[in-house]
């Protein structure tokens, strides 16, 4: 990952952290890109209760920004994934994975 995609990567976790109203242990925000849109799920975990129907106050255009800009420095690489997952359970490290 380059330092712009790092940049960005925290950029797009800022946004999913703080756009979670009630709290979390745990939350998976799965990102799924086309040609001007973005298919996004958010799971969340608190107190041991999981949904995906959790209060959120997420940009989803500042959202898609980003992801546009990951998506395109990815071609310039040679990549060509559709998909982001960005996971955290407190305490542990941010995951992002990136699946075709």
């Amino acid at each position: 990952m380059i330092t712009e995609d790092f940049t960005l990567a925290n950029k797009l976790f800022a946004i999913v952290d703080e756009g979670i109203v009630d709290g979390y242990d745990f939350f998976s925000y799965k990102i799924d890109i086309g040609d001007g849109y973005i298919d996004a799920v958010l799971t969340v975990e608190n107190e041991g209760v999981i949904t995906t129907d959790a209060k959120r106050d997420i940009n989803n255009a500042e959202v898609l920004g980003i992801m546009m800009k990951l998506k395109g420095n990815s071609i310039s690489r040679g990549d060509n994934w559709r998909t982001l997952i960005i996971s955290y359970r407190h305490g542990e490290q941010v995951k992002l994975n990136f699946n075709q």
